[in-house]
């Protein structure tokens, strides 16, 4: 029985055991001496024993048995009470003292503090220094250091938390997790708590930094401290990993639903991270590992790690941890995973990430000292070697992505709750954290990939391994280009994209043919740059109205609005021929001089795309959203070209082929309504709200003592203040903002002005040099036929449309802003270049050049905007943008007209490409630090 109370691991368990030890032993003196016990001890006695016991009356065995009952009893308490000793539970009553620590007056507020605590020690003989070295001082907390009579032996530290960071940090149960460390003589000893903080003894030592980590003797050295907290501390053995409480599991569920209430957020946002914690939950539980939850660190970056013994001559150093606010059961393969994550700091510099031969040291340190230790606790271990130094490297590098997800989760809460006092970038450095889960995804997805194909279709096939490496490049080929994230994507971004597609796939038919078919009614190349001047201009004021009250509107109804109208613009084209009835049905129906520049409702469309993505999947995003809608273009301009071609040879005259194509525009704008009319409520723009969200905060239980934790109290109160109180929410700037009516904030209006100055200068340009004008350069200087045009312009927009794939890697590889200014040049030195050669072969390949690269630029651009504004602003953003390429496009267009109509065509392209290389100067002079 002693044995079995020995190897009890908690002080309630002991409670109860001697509680019950107690109780039995008290029946069986009760029973001792009832008379049935006394009969029957007489009868088996031996025979003398009558006259032993009536010469010693004392001893009668009655009067034994409860000697022998007592004598039990005595051992067993005293071995309880020693044992309380030892964990030094009776000293760990922390004293609370009801004062706020003024960090303004760090000296006075810390001798107040202490002489409380100390009332022995004269305050004179107190020194109190601030410690910023090594600390993330000023985010989370900030230190004080308070020496005692100059003895660091003596010293305390005091830990006064940051504001705005009880939201995501239970301090009561982070103070219960350090008195738990220090039973455990895993720490030192807490002192006191007061208002917002409390005080504990001085670690001595150095504080690592990022350089430290990579060290042997360091590394080597961490890895014995964390198997010696794995092994000492108290595991637990959940049935469901997901739902206990607390572990990082369920902490990073709390965070996600917080997440989910915020009124900024979006719901494609939610979704998307909800998917995320969907993938990460089947990837990382689905298997058949049954080892239990280690109280892990849970923050164990190079900052909280102190080397307590000298640089020189040790192979391994003494280290010991601080900072227990994220500490949490985990297993303990997310532990490690972490704390190789922590190796690239706060900047995350994975260059500074372990390599595999020194994850594999670590590990195999690990893993020999919690043996070791485990078994000096009398428990039984499998011996370390290398199959279990590879299985839990396995398990490390499964988890890699977790880490991402869940510290993302924490700093956006952070970003949303944080005050003005804390100069952190939460949002930047979340984007980072999503960014390693996305890395981690797509390789686990290429991964899957490969397995399930060189299994060979679950056994049936058998494919040689030269077939799975070519798999392997395909699958991470088609991951570089967002070809996953557009399968991931909801259905509403889904139709928004290929709306983009059928509308453009009308567009470009009527691009091809709308010159030719004015100057078959009669017009003058004049009326005709006139033409689509005005049309421009009336786009101009649907765009600015637009602007103003798109959200409001909707993007179902617009896009349904936008959809009859380009029907009955088609009708209108093809049965009338007065002008200023085409240039009404030209303005209504979007039938304009560009495949795809100019479209007063493409600002609505391009928010919602915006909205529904996320900052990582936007890029990705907007790039197959140009390029699905660059090959409708290329496919309408083929179809267009063939088709007028085959009705002309039918006997058809070329003015009634052209009112065929419109006929066609009109059946695709029908084509559109049905698709619009799929669109859910999710696409449109949230109204903003005034209350603050509700965010969960995160704390430890330990499973012995299974502290409070309630799950329905909001994190952040509105009625709240005082200390961790949010005065004035993001989500309340914002909605006073949008009471006064403001486009945009300051820091929205400096980024659109530069922006739109750059902009006006490549737009002008475009207008002189759209599409409809060269293909009626190339029909008139080198008399070339619809069909060859048209084959022309298919073949560069499905190289395009390919090609502009490319922008996604490459603006991650380089930065936006690069991305952009390096595809725009070369697209504008072909424009310079187009009107030079007398040959109209050479002629037709650099014009070919010109559209296969004319868009590579889009979608960094249209994410760098997206990026740039709020996303309240970002309708109003892209409404402006094109109120700009409007404007430009109006005037490039007018000049165009008047050079042709003097037979300068030349100059106008010469005078396009000059005005787009300006663009590039102004771009990079403004925008060339933002990536």
């Amino acid at each position: 029985m002693f044995l079995i109370y020995v190897k009890c691991e908690t002080r309630a368990k002991k409670t109860i055991r001697c509680c019950l030890i107690s109780a039995a032993a008290a029946a069986s003196i009760f029973a001792a001496y009832s008379p049935p016990l006394g009969k029957a001890a007489r009868a088996v006695a031996p025979r003398g024993a009558d006259s032993y016991f009536k010469a010693f009356p004392i001893f009668t065995p009655r009067i034994l048995f409860t000697i022998f009952i007592s004598y039990w009893i005595f051992f067993v308490y005293i071995a309880y009470f020693l044992e309380l000793l030892n964990c030094r539970e009776w000293r760990m009553d922390v004293p609370f003292k009801d004062v706020v620590f003024d960090t303004a007056d760090p000296h006075g507020s810390a001798l107040s503090l202490l002489s409380l605590l100390f009332p022995d020690r004269k305050i004179d003989e107190m020194r109190v220094s601030a410690l910023t070295q090594g600390t993330t001082n000023g985010q989370n907390w900030q230190l004080f250091k308070v020496t005692i009579d100059a003895s660091t032996a003596d010293a305390v530290l005091i830990k006064v938390y940051g504001d705005g960071t009880d939201i995501t940090i239970d301090r009561e149960k982070e103070l219960r997790v350090h008195k738990l460390l220090a039973e455990r003589q895993l720490s030192s000893s807490p002192l006191v708590r007061f208002s917002n903080g409390h005080a504990y003894q001085f670690i001595s030592g150095r504080v690592c930094s990022e350089g430290d980590m990579s060290e042997t003797r360091i590394f080597r050295g961490v890895a014995r401290e964390l198997a010696r907290w794995h092994a000492t501390l108290p595991t637990a053995d959940p049935e469901d990993v997901l739902t206990y409480k607390p572990g990082v599991w369920s902490t990073a569920k709390k965070w996600l639903d917080a997440i989910s209430k915020h009124p900024h957020r979006s719901q494609a946002e939610i979704d998307d991270m909800h998917e995320k914690f969907k993938y990460l939950a089947d990837a990382l539980l689905s298997t058949d590992v049954s080892e239990p939850l280690v109280l892990a660190h849970g923050d164990l970056l190079c900052a909280n790690i102190i080397v307590q013994e000298p640089d020189d001559g040790i192979d391994v150093a003494s280290v010991r941890f601080i900072d227990y606010e994220h500490a949490t059961y985990c297993p303990r393969a997310f532990e490690l995973a972490n704390h190789f994550a922590e190796w690239t700091g706060f900047d995350c510099d994975y260059t500074l990430l372990p390599k595999t031969s020194t994850r594999r040291a670590f590990i195999a340190e690990y893993l020999t000292t919690y043996t070791e230790l485990c078994r000096e606790h009398n428990i039984d271990v499998p011996t370390v070697d290398d199959a279990a130094v590879d299985n839990l490297m396995r398990q490390v590098d499964d988890h890699r992505g977790f880490p991402g997800f869940y510290w993302g989760l924490c700093a956006l809460i952070q970003a949303e709750t944080a005050t003005g006092t804390i100069d952190f970038d939460y949002a930047g450095y979340a984007a980072k954290r999503f960014g390693e889960y996305e890395d981690w995804r797509s390789a686990n997805t290429r991964t899957d990939h490969i397995n399930l194909l060189s299994s060979g279709f679950l056994g049936l096939v058998h494919i040689p391994f030269f077939f799975s490496a070519i798999m392997a490049v395909t699958g991470r080929f088609l991951s570089s280009i967002g070809a996953d994230v557009l399968w991931r994507s909801s259905r509403d971004l889904k139709i928004l994209i290929l709306l983009r597609f059928i509308r453009l796939l009308g567009y470009g038919g009527t691009t091809l043919v709308l010159a030719l078919y004015l100057n078959a009614l009669g017009f003058h190349d004049t009326q005709i740059g006139l033409f689509m001047t005005l049309t421009l201009v009336g786009d101009l004021a649907i765009s600015f109205i637009l602007t103003w009250v798109g959200d409001r509107v909707g993007v179902r109804l617009t896009a349904v609005v936008g959809a009859l109208l380009m029907s009955a613009g088609g009708v209108a084209f093809a049965y009338f021929e007065n002008f200023w009835l085409l240039l009404l049905a030209s303005i209504v129906a979007v039938i304009n001089p560009s495949a795809n520049e100019i479209d007063p409702f493409k600002a609505i469309e391009e928010s919602a795309i915006a909205r529904l993505s996320t900052a990582h999947t936007c890029n990705d995003m907007f790039a197959w959203w140009s390029m699905l809608g660059m090959f409708g273009t290329a496919a309408s301009n083929l179809l267009t070209g063939w088709l007028i071609n085959a009705l002309e040879d039918s006997g058809m005259k070329k003015l009634d082929c052209h009112r065929m194509i419109f006929l066609g525009y009109a059946g695709i704008g029908l084509l559109k309504l049905m698709c619009s009319l799929l669109l859910s409520s999710e696409v449109e723009q949230m109204p903003l709200q005034k209350e603050s969200c509700s965010t969960p905060q995160s704390g430890i239980l330990t499973p012995e003592e299974q502290f409070s934790d309630d799950e329905t109290a909001p994190l952040l109160d509105d009625n709240s203040s005082g200390y961790g109180a949010v005065p004035q929410t993001q989500v309340q700037v914002l909605a006073a903002a949008q009471e006064k009516q403001r486009l945009f904030t300051p820091a929205s209006f400096d980024f659109m002005w530069k922006l739109s100055l750059a902009l006006i200068l490549d737009f002008v340009g475009s207008g002189l040099a759209q599409i409809s004008w060269m293909t009626y350069f190339f029909k008139r200087e080198y008399d070339m036929p619809e069909g060859a045009l048209g084959s022309a312009t298919f073949t560069a927009g499905i190289i395009s449309s390919v090609l502009n794939l490319a922008s996604s890697p490459l603006s991650r590889a380089i930065g936006q802003v690069q991305t952009m200014v390096l595809c725009h040049t070369v697209n504008s030195i072909s424009l310079l270049m187009v009107s030079v050669p007398g040959n109209k072969y050479i002629a037709l390949v650099i014009f070919i050049f010109r559209i296969v690269t004319r868009e590579i630029d889009n979608a960094p651009r249209q994410a760098f905007i997206s990026a740039g504004v709020l996303d309240h602003e970002r309708t109003s953003a892209m409404g402006v943008v094109n109120i700009t390429k409007t404007i430009g496009s109006c005037l490039g267009l007018y000049i165009t007209g008047l050079f042709a109509g003097l037979d300068k065509f030349w100059l106008a392209f010469i005078l396009a490409g000059a005005l787009k290389l300006s663009y590039n100067v102004l771009i990079l002079a403004f925008f060339w630090k933002r990536r």
